[in-house]
């Protein structure tokens, strides 16, 4: 009877596969974008002994697949640890041959269009169906899905608490594939108040969500520029003046790790820059077993000793002390 009980609310949710890692969801609604989507729900929700969930979205690079996302990150060994779900948007070899989000069309960034309505709706029915926070909503992205990762903030800014950006981009770096192509490695400089217009329906009045930025010195793919003016994008949003708030040399006495943040009015850390040496278009990990260690090299994840994920979710405010 259990087991009836069970297929049935697999089978109502859309829930067309379940395993010990993640739950595809064959239904989450209007999907313009036609994106795949993937779940983590650890064992706390499960067993519906938290509420008040919080959420992370984690989007992917290009041609990097969920399980090395997954294993490179340690998103699903965090959420376990600290009760949050994992939503993985996933795209699909027919929107992008590379597997790229399509972070530089129109169509696909624009508010309540293509892959960006896709992804909001994947959000909406999480908070439909399982007992959310919804103050504690934030997004994650490595490179194609950083920059797609900022197009969702810049679109939906009340949805988010806070963004981490792996290798990104501002919104509206790029209008076609062709400026997409460019603008990885020859970045334009714009003025932070330029880089706010290209902010769609921007309202002075709203609280963007707080934003952190990981970059790496020696990244290829994409320039660490890219970064710094993203940063410039975001002052512009937190209203946030030029001067550095805290520059920390040696972040966590690791001499590759230097961690800058900015304040907002009110003095309430609102920007933070994850800047690493000898690093290039990767996520880094600390392989270990201590509290602060974790994930796993791989073809997107580099062993510097420094956990980036950890100190995400660390930023993030999600860390169940």
């Amino acid at each position: 009877m259990k087991l009836l009980f069970l297929f049935f609310i697999v089978s109502f949710f859309g829930f067309s596969a379940l395993s010990n890692e993640v739950i595809d969801i064959d239904d989450f609604g209007e999907n313009p974008g036609n994106l795949g989507m993937k779940m983590y729900i650890p064992e706390s929700v499960k067993n519906d002994s938290v509420s008040n969930i919080p959420v992370v979205v984690a989007l992917h690079g290009c041609s990097q697949t969920l399980k090395n996302l997954m294993e490179g990150s340690g998103w699903n060994e965090l959420a376990e640890e600290n009760d949050f779900i994992v939503l993985y948007p996933m795209q699909k070899f027919i929107n992008n041959t590379s597997l790229c989000f399509n972070w530089f069309k129109n169509k696909d960034i624009s508010e309540d269009k293509g892959e960006s309505r896709s992804i909001k709706n994947m959000i909406d029915f999480v908070i439909q169906h399982y007992k959310i926070n919804q103050q504690k909503i934030f997004i994650y992205g490595l490179s194609a899905g950083a920059a797609m990762s900022v197009s969702m903030m810049a679109n939906y800014p009340e949805m988010f608490k806070a963004g981490a950006i792996f290798a990104g981009a501002p919104h509206g770096i790029a209008k076609n594939g062709f400026q997409g192509m460019k603008v990885m490695l020859n970045v334009p400089n714009k003025t932070s108040e330029e880089w706010g217009q290209e902010i769609p329906n921007y309202n002075e009045k709203v609280n963007y969500p707080n934003l952190v930025v990981v970059h790496g010195e020696d990244d290829n793919v994409v320039s660490i520029q890219s970064s710094f003016e993203l940063i410039k994008q975001w002052k512009y949003l937190k209203k946030v003046d030029n001067e550095d708030r805290i520059k920390e040399e040696n972040f966590g006495d690791n001499n590759l790790v230097q961690r800058i943040s900015y304040a907002d009015s009110s003095d309430q850390e609102c920007i933070i820059f994850y800047q690493l040496k000898e690093v290039g278009h990767e996520i880094t990990v600390d392989e270990g077993e201590k509290g602060n260690q974790g994930g796993k090299a791989n073809m997107y994840a580099t062993d510097i000793g420094f956990y980036s994920t950890y100190f995400v979710v660390k930023d993030f405010g999600l860390l169940v002390e």
